[in-house]
């Protein structure tokens, strides 16, 4: 590890420690122990990285899922820093942590520069970078904007950060093994929500849904997906799939698959089968599985009654209700681009401007779609730069594919040696992002930062393979 590295940790350590005491005058020790605990947390995070870049990167991996559950606490930064003179200024650990994520990817440009004049898409995503900054200036909502621009900007920080730290085969399975482990906390939390019958309702149904730690099911759906993709991809590209060997992976995957059907997200539920029938063309053995667990699965699902209940009520009026009112959305939404429809809204004010001008009350405000929140948001310049760096990625994702060899490779994992084909495995990411790709037609994918923050530390380790 640098030398400067560290010096940058240990002046943040002295930094979070000048702050927590400038803070102590202010402080009602009764009433905010989430603040202190919240800086307990931040010098943990920093005093692993003062050690290790690549184990406080995946450490952030796969803590970031479970905190998204503490997003209704919020600290007023204010409060406890008078010297701060933004009037009420709400922190989350969410947030926290992707700021800090955003400032490691500034000081890995520096560190890393080398690396970091070669990669992919970086021309794009500077432009775009820079374009989402710049719309704080006509944002109607201060607050709403820099949230906005943190949120955006993380993804392609870790991107950069996984691109210099994990561009080889060894790295890149540490950040599959990473956002596998992300997921173990999220479906503690949906197996508790299951058993106290912790649902989750839409105004228009009955229908009961899981959750997780995330604010709507299918956010949680789709990062499921993104699970299951690279659990599967996983397995299907190593040597070895005997059942001895893989006995941990196969119980996590049914385990995430039986809270990924409750979470009753039909786009979910799509993007997990058009990745079947993408990565199938390649993995003819993943056609083999499929064939076999399938009449398994429906028999159990069909033994259940309130199982089909809840499925027949999803493919009834449930779906007709969504549909229409994800109808009733984009029009709005429409309406209110076409009102600015160069440069939008500013970054963040989607929910704002859709909550405003919509004529009933209840529902949501959330745009159901990327292209109409980065047309809310940041007008059709917004929509150019997320078509550029999406088929982008997946341009330099297929070249990956093609510029690797169709072999095994030997690596050691944590003192564990296995043999991967990462052809195969690259194949199966391409195929999660092509399924994502369906997603963003009827959801905000963008909004969902854990998602994001896997997919992208996948593409930069990805990308990296082939320099």
């Amino acid at each position: 590890m640098r030398k400067t590295t560290k010096i940058f940790f240990f002046i943040l350590l002295l930094a979070t420690a000048s702050f927590l005491l400038l803070s102590l005058p202010n402080l009602d020790w009764q009433n905010d122990w989430l603040f202190l605990l919240a800086f307990l947390f931040f010098t943990a995070l920093l005093v692993v990285g003062f050690f290790s870049m690549e184990k406080l990167i995946l450490l952030l991996i796969v803590i970031l899922p479970a905190v998204l559950k503490f997003n209704d606490f919020k600290l007023d930064a204010a409060k406890y820093f008078p010297f701060l003179k933004y009037y009420n200024l709400p922190l989350n650990l969410t947030a926290i942590i992707c700021a800090f994520l955003i400032l490691l990817g500034i000081m890995t440009i520096f560190w890393q520069w080398p690396k970091i004049k070669v990669i992919p898409l970086k021309f794009i995503l500077s432009l775009y970078s820079i374009y989402l900054i710049f719309s704080i200036v006509w944002a109607g909502d201060l607050s709403a904007s820099l949230s906005g621009v943190v949120y955006f900007l993380a993804p392609i920080a870790v991107y950069i950060i996984t691109y210099s730290y994990f561009s080889n085969h060894q790295g890149l399975m540490k950040i599959i093994f990473a956002s596998l482990a992300s997921a173990l906390i999220p479906l503690a939390i949906a197996a508790r929500q299951l058993i106290t019958k912790e649902y989750f309702f839409e105004p228009d149904s009955s229908l009961g849904r899981i959750a997780g730690p995330f604010v709507h099911p299918n956010l949680f759906g789709l990062y499921l997906f993104v699970i299951l993709g690279l659990a599967l991809a996983y397995f299907i590209s190593q040597k070895n799939k005997s059942l001895k060997n893989n006995f941990l992976l196969i119980f996590f995957v049914a385990l995430a698959a039986i809270f990924f059907i409750l979470t009753y997200s039909r786009v979910s539920w799509a993007c997990l089968a058009l990745f079947f029938v993408v990565f199938s063309f390649l993995a003819r053995y993943l056609i083999i599985i499929l064939a076999a667990l399938a009449p398994f699965a429906f028999l159990i699902l069909a033994s259940f009654e309130n199982v089909k209940l809840r499925i027949t009520e999803t493919f009834a009026s449930s779906f007709f209700n969504s549909w229409i009112a994800r109808k009733n959305i984009w029009q709005v939404s429409w309406e209110e681009i076409m009102k600015k429809p160069i440069f939008g809204h500013g970054v963040g004010t989607s929910e704002i401007v859709i909550e405003g001008a919509k004529n009933w009350r209840g529902g949501t405000s959330l745009p159901h779609s990327d292209f109409f929140l980065y047309g809310l948001e940041l007008g059709s310049l917004g929509v150019i730069f997320f078509l550029s760096y999406t088929l982008g990625a997946i341009y330099y994702a297929g070249k990956t594919y093609l510029n690797l060899p169709n072999e095994t490779t030997e690596i050691n994992i944590w003192g564990r040696k296995m043999e991967i084909n990462f052809k195969i495995l690259s194949f199966g990411i391409l195929s999660i992002l092509l399924s994502l790709i369906l997603a963003s037609f009827f959801e905000s994918v963008s909004r969902g930062i854990a998602t994001q923050i896997l997919i992208w530390a996948v593409l930069g380790s990805l990308f990296g393979l082939k320099k």
